[in-house]
C-alpha cells in the first residue's frame, strides 16, 4: 500500500524518484550474536588447525541465517537514523528526513524528493560514509554498497510508465 501511495504522491506533487538496489545486502551487516561454524571442507589452515580443534566465528551476516533479514534491517535502520532519518510509525519500511523519503523493501529502495540534487547528494553520502550536515567523511557512519537503477521502471512487480499527460502503474505477474 505504501509503495503505491508514494508512486501516486510523487506523480501528483512532481517529486523526483530514484530506484536503488543494495548489493549483497545481508553480508553488509555485522552480526549481533555470536555464531560459530566448522571449517569448510576445502579449507586448509596454515597453522595446522582442523575442524576437530578449532572453529570459525562469523563476523558478517550471511544468507540463510535465521536472523539474516532482521540483522540487515537493523543495520540499515541504524545507518539511516545516524544520518538523521526517522522511521515511519505506520510503515517500518519508510524513512523520512526533511523532504527526502526513502522506501525500502529488503534490498530494493525508492528515494523521493522535490529536488533531484537532494537525492544525488544523499546517495553520495550513503556510499562514502559522509555526514549529511557537514559534508565531511565520518568514520562512525556506515558505507553502503548499492547500484543506481537510473529511472524507475519497475519496483516489487509494479511496472511504472510515465507519460507527460498521464502517469500509470500496473501490477505485473
Amino acid at each position: 500500500m505504501t509503495v503505491r501511495f508514494l508512486l501516486v504522491f510523487s506523480t501528483s506533487f512532481y517529486f523526483h524518484t530514484k530506484p536503488i538496489n543494495f548489493t549483497l545486502v545481508y553480508p553488509q551487516a555485522d552480526l549481533i550474536t555470536n555464531i560459530f561454524t566448522d571449517f569448510p571442507d576445502f579449507f586448509i589452515a596454515e597453522s595446522g588447525a582442523t575442524s576437530k580443534t578449532h572453529c570459525l566465528k562469523l563476523i558478517k551476516n550471511l544468507y540463510g541465517l535465521k536472523d539474516a533479514g532482521f540483522n540487515w534491517y537493523n543495520w540499515l535502520k541504524n545507518g539511516l537514523e545516524l544520518r538523521g532519518f526517522t522511521r515511519s510509525q505506520i510503515d517500518p519500511c519508510l524513512f523520512c528526513r526533511g523532504g527526502l523519503l526513502l522506501m525500502v523493501y529488503v534490498n530494493d529502495c525508492i528515494l523521493l524528493a522535490k529536488n533531484k540534487s537532494d537525492i544525488n547528494k544523499f546517495l553520495f553520502y550513503l556510499e562514502h560514509g559522509t555526514n549529511i550536515d557537514t559534508g565531511k567523511p565520518d568514520s562512525s557512519l556506515t558505507k553502503f554498497d548499492f547500484t543506481d537503477k537510473g529511472t524507475i521502471q519497475r519496483f516489487l512487480c509494479i511496472e511504472i510508465t510515465k507519460n507527460p499527460q498521464v502517469s500509470t502503474s500496473t501490477r505485473g505477474t
